[in-house]
């Protein structure tokens, strides 16, 4: 069971939001649907089996980071940072060269292009791809994960740029 992938998620996750939103002290909800964190765990587990699954997880997280709590409802579970655990990520961990220059160039405005060549500058494996379609304009991800394994959706509204992260997986599953 991949149980550090889950953590190492959870973490991108508050890095991500840290970075765009900067740092307050609310908890933060990360929501995952069963067959997101099967995929992530790489298991086959049931609803309950993953329930018993996290609440062991959240448990010993909370040890290391500060409190961390589990919910659900259906195939949906919630994870819940507290403000300590969110600030033991700030305080304790680093978020990569690329999503900072990526996240501060997407909330400077910067065109389209620019934010594209950032991909480029930290990789020559970058795959990036204009889509014809109604939910993005551009898709962008690293071929060999390096230096983040996440699919970037871009949307361009007039001079402003929008985008969605997902992992490979959960992209594949939507179908574009």
């Amino acid at each position: 069971m991949e149980l550090k992938k889950l953590e190492a998620h959870i973490i991108d996750s508050v890095q991500e939001a840290h970075a765009k939103l900067g740092f307050d002290c609310a908890p933060m909800t990360q929501n995952y649907t069963l067959s997101t964190l099967n995929g992530i765990l790489g298991t086959k587990m049931t609803n309950s089996e993953m329930n018993s699954c996290l609440e062991g997880f959240c448990e010993e997280l909370s040890q290391k980071i500060g409190l961390v709590n589990l919910s659900s409802k259906g195939d949906v579970f919630c994870i819940t940072l507290s403000p300590e655990a969110r600030k033991y990520v700030r305080d304790n961990t680093k978020i990569s060269d690329f999503l900072a220059e990526f996240i501060s160039a997407v909330g400077a405005r910067q065109p389209v292009d620019s934010i594209l060549g950032i991909f480029r500058k930290y990789s020559d494996r970058a795959h990036i791809e204009q889509v014809e379609n109604d939910e993005f304009d551009y898709l962008a991800y690293f071929e060999d994960g390096i230096p983040d394994e996440y699919y970037y959706c871009l949307t361009v509204e007039g001079p402003m740029v929008s985008y969605h992260r997902f992992r490979r997986e959960d992209y594949m599953a939507f179908g574009f």
